[in-house]
């Protein structure tokens, strides 16, 4: 928008649009080729990512699992060791 008063030559400002037209088209598409770019080494950056981040998660999980295994072994063996209350008697019999 450009506000003027009458006889101020806003006309002649179409005229610079004209000419500046083939440099903006020309950044235009130096803009696009450059979004394309950052785009698909952001897709790969992120694929990257995820990968990691699973591989991450493999990992953790199986060092769970073999914690889980020795505490569930562990515990057992200690409740076998134990003696039951007369509460616990009771209880199993119920």
């Amino acid at each position: 928008m450009l506000f003027a008063n009458a006889g101020s030559s806003k006309g002649d400002l179409n005229f610079c649009r004209q000419l500046a037209k083939p440099l903006k088209d020309e950044m235009r598409r130096e803009y696009e080729g450059k979004k394309m770019e950052y785009e698909r080494l952001m897709a790969a950056y992120e694929a990257k990512r995820k990968q990691k981040a699973a591989e991450q998660k493999r990992k953790t999980a199986g060092q769970r699992m073999q914690t889980t295994d020795w505490l569930t072994t562990k515990h057992l063996f200690l409740y076998e060791q134990q003696q039951q209350t007369p509460l616990q008697v009771m209880l199993n019999k119920n």
